[in-house]
């Protein structure tokens, strides 16, 4: 992910945050939540608020019907950043 995006990223990820809070939201939901957008920006590599609703429908579809698949693609991207 291009720096400008990561960063784009990481503003709307603090917003996130803030709004969960705000919501009073449990700590473990706010990890759950948070973790999910994680692993959406890790599995395309970009920012989720650029994603179509058809990249969503996919991963989610993956995520339920072939999870190992979503997981073996995320270790496979963190392995190329090390």
């Amino acid at each position: 992910m291009k720096k400008s995006e990561l960063n784009r990223f990481n503003r709307l990820y603090k917003h996130h945050l803030r709004s969960l809070k705000l919501q009073r939201k449990a700590q473990k939901t706010i990890e759950a939540y948070s973790r999910a957008i994680r692993r959406v920006r890790d599995y395309f590599d970009c920012c989720p608020d650029k994603l179509k609703p058809e990249q969503l429908e996919e991963y989610f579809t993956d995520l339920v019907y072939r999870p190992c698949l979503i997981m073996q693609a995320l270790k496979q991207r963190h392995a190329m950043r090390i």
